[in-house]
C-alpha cells in the first residue's frame, strides 16, 4: 500500500456527462502509479466500457466491487424492486466497510444518486467519511450531494450540461456514454 500524506474526499456532481469518466481516469492514473484502487459501482445497470475493459486487464492492486439489483432504471422499478435495491444497497456497502480501508483510494461510483433516491442515508455516506483511515483517499460521483454532507467534502467538482444529444433523442451510445 503506497502511503498518502493525507487522503482527502471528493465529490463529482452535476448533470452533465462525465462524473464517472473522471472517476475513472483517476484510478488509472492511480493504478498508474501503482496505488491500490478499489471502485464501488452503485445503480449501474449494465457493464460499462470501462469497467469492462478494467475486467479484462486482470490487474493486481485493483478490485471492482459492482452492487446490482436490477437491470432497469430506478424510475423503472415497482415499489418491492425499489425496497429490494434498498437492501441489496444498504448490505452491499456494510461488505464495503469491511474492506474499504486496505485500499489508498477508494471510488463510489453514484453512491450519490443512492443516497439522494433515499436507497442509503446520508449518515452512511458520514460513517464512510469519517471511520476511513486518514491516508485513504476518497471519491464519490452522483447528480448532486445533500447539503449536510458538503461540509465533510475537501473537493467538489460540478460538471455541468450545456448541450448534450439525448434532447434531440439520441440516446447513449456504446463506447461513449457507456
Amino acid at each position: 500500500m503506497i502511503i498518502l500524506n493525507t487522503g482527502l474526499v471528493h465529490f463529482y456532481i452535476g448533470n452533465g456527462k462525465g462524473k464517472s469518466t473522471s472517476l475513472f481516469g483517476l484510478a488509472l492514473r492511480a493504478l498508474g502509479r501503482n496505488f491500490k484502487v478499489l471502485i464501488v459501482q452503485v445503480l449501474k445497470v449494465e457493464d460499462t466500457g470501462e469497467i469492462l475493459f478494467l475486467k479484462n486487464q486482470k490487474i493486481n492492486n485493483l478490485e471492482i466491487v459492482q452492487i446490482i439489483s436490477y437491470d432497469k432504471f430506478t424510475w423503472e422499478m415497482s415499489i418491492s424492486e425499489i425496497e429490494n435495491t434498498k437492501f441489496i444497497i444498504s448490505h452491499g456497502i456494510q461488505n464495503v466497510f469491511n474492506i474499504y480501508n486496505n485500499y489508498d483510494i477508494v471510488f463510489f461510483d453514484e453512491l450519490l444518486n443512492a443516497e439522494l433516491l433515499g436507497f442509503i442515508s446520508s449518515n452512511t455516506i458520514i460513517d464512510l467519511i469519517s471511520n476511513k483511515k486518514s491516508q485513504v483517499e476518497l471519491i464519490f460521483s452522483g447528480r448532486d450531494v445533500s447539503e449536510n454532507l458538503k461540509e465533510y467534502a475537501d473537493y467538489i467538482s460540478v460538471i455541468k450540461c450545456e448541450k448534450h444529444p439525448y434532447n434531440l433523442g439520441i440516446s447513449g451510445r456504446i463506447g461513449i456514454e457507456f
